[in-house]
């Protein structure tokens, strides 16, 4: 099992989140979900599939929940490792990243399209090749700030895309990284 970060203390609901990072064993990869252009909030962005927490609804039931609404994934089609470190976002949300292992290689990804845009996976080897983290410098709430992601380039529909994978996503993807991934696998 992976290991858990203490939670000493507790946040209100309106400040916590959970994602599910999905590994597929088969290819050795880990899905992404890219979000919507029309959103207000996280517009274009690529994440994990995950939310905000509902009132009454423990981390791991709003993973799964959110899971199932963004990629039609139910918590039967894969086995729980465990969870990663909590991260806080520069807003204050307290996410909270838990790992789990598709169960099959022929999982039908169905996509929420009133949140997002596509889901697509990433190979493993891809997110450990070093020429594939960068930094930009960027302003953010009025500071300039240096911002680590990873860069990854995909064909959709015939057209080579460059996605950035920043952010608390790409603290998960760290923390992911830094574990013997294979044992789970």
């Amino acid at each position: 099992m992976i290991a858990i970060d203490d939670d000493s203390y507790l946040l209100d609901t309106a400040s916590k989140a959970a994602v599910m990072v999905l590994i597929d064993k088969s290819t050795s990869s880990l899905l992404f979900i890219h979000k919507a252009d029309f959103l207000r909030r996280h517009a274009g962005e690529i994440a994990f599939p995950g939310g905000k927490l509902e009132v009454g609804e423990d981390l791991l039931s709003c993973a799964q929940r959110e899971c199932l609404e963004e990629v039609g994934i139910d918590e039967s089609q894969y086995r729980l490792l465990g969870r990663l470190p909590r991260r806080v976002t520069r807003h204050k949300v307290a996410v909270y990243p838990f790992v789990a292992v598709l169960e099959s290689c022929d999982v039908l990804i169905q996509i929420d399209k009133s949140e997002l845009q596509d889901a697509f996976f990433v190979p493993l080897a891809d997110l450990m090749n070093e020429d594939n983290h960068r930094q930009r410098v960027a302003e953010i709430d009025g500071q300039m700030m240096t911002l680590d992601y990873f860069y990854h380039r995909r064909c959709v529909a015939g057209i080579d895309t460059d996605y950035k994978i920043w952010g608390v996503t790409a603290h998960v993807i760290r923390d992911f990284l830094a574990l013997d991934v294979r044992a789970y696998l």
